[in-house]
């Protein structure tokens, strides 16, 4: 836990962190801090059962209990109210992202999206030959990374997931089954026979897919966790239900048999239509609350409903933006600040509130920790997340630990690639926004004291200069800490193979791969780096230059060609190699290779439209004869100036 804090805080002590190296005792005295801490229960008694609902673009103000005052566009929930009113509203819970799949992630993992390259949305798809996945667009299953359902399942809980999944489906190994749900039902709509929420679904469940017609997806699915829960209840079974539903997202749709003489909502309008979902939504919640009471086991189940990101523009109640701005894809406050309740009568106070920053990053480890698992400690040092179990529990004030988001979620190539990105940083009060379609270093930053100015109406980037510097060099370790791939050796003097992860696939994703090599002064043959068959390679050459190889792909999957970057000739000694790939949705990439921060060779593949071949086998790293050592893959796009900041792990020559 206090191991993902460190980085942020050695700042306060340097401004230039990798100039003083007597931080680094520091550092360690701090990493060892945490050592055999005795297990102690937050709780006497753990829920017995858990339910867990992240509404899909739900806002802000969709829900009836944050009301905007006096707006005749707020919606009307009752039953969530009874939820917020028993329980406990976090005011200031986030989203992993401002949009869906990089959220719904976090959620299954615990992790940051960046640690999986996710920071945009991946496809709905459920074949292996869709050209835009190629099937290796998916998070890694539970033999490869901590998974909810599996942890859950640990816990003696049956596990059930019902609605969206979004974090990839295209291969078995993606499936709910292969990160530890019992249970599962996802959808698929059929082309041309689904109007609005209704109609034929392709639905996929353990025991197979089924086609079949469904009358309101999200009632249809509620009625089934419903008779679930009975079942579950009457053989004695504990469960953790994780419900997705689609309500409120796009294109919205009044619910079959709506009657909305009681509410008179202008239902031409998309605002109107958006309430109404709402309404259908918040009786779906009600019939859960039903049959948990129907079966007396309403006291001991923990309730929690959230929101995948803040919502979308059309939809919006256009009276909040007097108090929150931004929506869906934006990192403002209105894009990732979502409502949280948290209902557990037998624990949780009615009507509390906490001001403690929490996240869908911290969801995993605080399930986990509230249901008393001994192995808190040692998995929630695994993962970004932190566990706020005592916040919820206890009603106590929580660390607040600096929280990062990355978007990237337009598809095409930009003018400027640096700046395509929208990054956002919000440590303490404060709150950094780069937005996207920033052409200069200083056109596209934002400060904000979000606690004074919720709303991220003043910018205080020239008031608070040292400020704003201190944070940028936090932005920066961050999103390196965040996306490095972990799993990966540092140092190697000998052929080391590399398991295969969809993390380092490069299909139409941004990949950085950095690493300190000490040349020979003479070499006999060709030296091996980085071999991952069929799709890269690295070598060390005779002439003392550094070749890249990647192989690609015409669109039509017919043709495979090669590409090759290639350095200057080096110098015996000691040099630090980057190779960047910067791909977009449309299948094209760009790839640059630089030693010791001096460009070298750029491939752009965006006139031809190719992409990086995909490939599922293992990859080999290092041949004897050389030393490789500080090697490290990201999962995000980075430029030498940037790798400065993660001197704290390889220090710079």
């Amino acid at each position: 836990m206090i191991r993902k804090l460190t980085l942020f805080y050695i700042f306060y002590f340097s401004t230039i962190v990798y100039a003083n190296s007597s931080i680094v005792p520091i550092l360690q005295l701090i990493l060892d801090s945490d050592d055999g801490q005795e297990f102690v229960p937050v709780v006497a008694t753990p829920p017995r059962n858990i339910i867990y609902i992240m509404l899909d673009d739900a806002d802000f103000y969709d829900f009836g209990y944050n009301r905007v005052n006096g707006s005749s566009f707020n919606t009307i929930t009752p039953h969530m109210n009874s939820l917020r009113q028993g329980g406990m509203l976090l005011k200031n819970f986030y989203s992993g992202s401002s949009i869906c799949s990089p959220t719904r992630a976090s959620v299954l993992t615990g992790n940051s999206p960046l640690n999986y390259g996710l920071d945009y949305v991946w496809p709905q798809v459920y074949t292996e030959n869709d050209q835009y996945s190629r099937g290796l667009n998916a998070i890694p299953n539970a033999s490869q990374t901590i998974h909810l359902g599996q942890e859950m399942k640990k816990l003696g809980l049956t596990t059930i997931h019902y609605g969206k999944w979004h974090v990839g489906s295209s291969r078995s190994e993606y499936l709910p089954s292969a990160s530890g749900w019992d249970e599962y039902e996802i959808r698929d709509p059929v082309p041309g026979q689904v109007i609005g929420r209704t109609g034929t679904y392709d639905v996929y469940r353990e025991t197979g897919r089924r086609r079949e017609h469904v009358y309101y997806l999200d009632s249809w699915q509620t009625d089934n966790i419903v008779a679930d829960i009975h079942a579950k209840a009457q053989a004695g079974k504990r469960f953790f239900i994780n419900f997705w539903p689609h309500t409120p997202h796009k294109d919205y749709f009044i619910p079959p048999g709506f009657n909305n003489s009681s509410y008179g909502f202008d239902l031409t309008t998309d605002r109107g239509k958006v309430q109404a979902m709402m309404v259908e939504m918040d009786n779906n919640v009600g019939k859960i609350i039903d049959a948990l009471r129907a079966n007396n086991i309403f006291e001991d189940t923990l309730i929690v409903i959230t929101s995948d990101n803040g919502g979308h523009r059309d939809g919006n109640n256009p009276d909040r933006y007097s108090l929150l701005s931004g929506d869906k894809v934006d990192l403002s406050e209105g894009g990732i600040k979502v409502s949280a309740v948290f209902h557990w009568p037998n624990q949780i106070p009615a009507n509390s509130t906490n001001d403690s920053m929490m996240t869908t990053l911290d969801l995993l480890p605080t399930f986990m920790e509230l249901l008393g698992s001994e192995n808190i400690n040692t998995i929630d040092a695994q993962l970004d997340g932190n566990s706020k179990a005592p916040v919820i529990a206890n009603n106590v004030d929580g660390y607040d630990v600096p929280i990062i988001w990355q978007t990237s979620w337009y598809t095409t190539r930009q003018p400027n690639t640096r700046w395509r990105s929208e990054w956002a940083l919000r440590q303490g009060q404060y709150k950094l926004i780069k937005f996207h379609f920033s052409q200069t270093a200083n056109s596209g930053w934002r400060l904000y004291d979000i606690v004074r100015d919720p709303g991220e109406f003043n910018n205080l980037k020239n008031q608070k200069p040292a400020l704003f510097r201190q944070m940028k060099e936090a932005m920066t370790v961050q999103r390196l800490q965040s996306s490095r791939f972990y799993q990966f050796p540092t140092v190697t003097q000998t052929k080391r193979t590399i398991r295969f992860d969809p993390r380092l696939n490069s299909h139409s994703s941004d990949l950085t791969f950095a690493f300190d090599i000490q040349v020979p002064e003479t070499l006999s043959e060709h030296k091996v780096i980085y071999d991952h068959p069929g799709q890269l390679t690295i070598r060390l050459l005779t002439s003392r230059k550094i070749q890249v190889r990647f192989y690609s792909v015409h669109q039509e999957f017919t043709t495979r060609t090669s590409e090759v970057l290639l350095s200057n000739r080096l110098s015996a000694g000691k040099h630090r190699v980057v190779f960047g790939i910067e791909s977009w949705r449309n299948d094209t990439s760009q790839f640059e290779l630089y030693v010791d921060g001096v460009f070298q060779d750029k491939q752009d593949s965006n006139l031809i439209h190719r992409t990086p071949w995909s490939s599922v086998s293992d990859a080999s790293l290092g041949h004897s004869g050389i030393n490789l050592s500080c090697i490290r893959w990201y999962k995000l796009k980075f430029y030498p100036d940037e790798l400065i900041y993660d001197a704290l792990d390889c220090p710079v020559n």
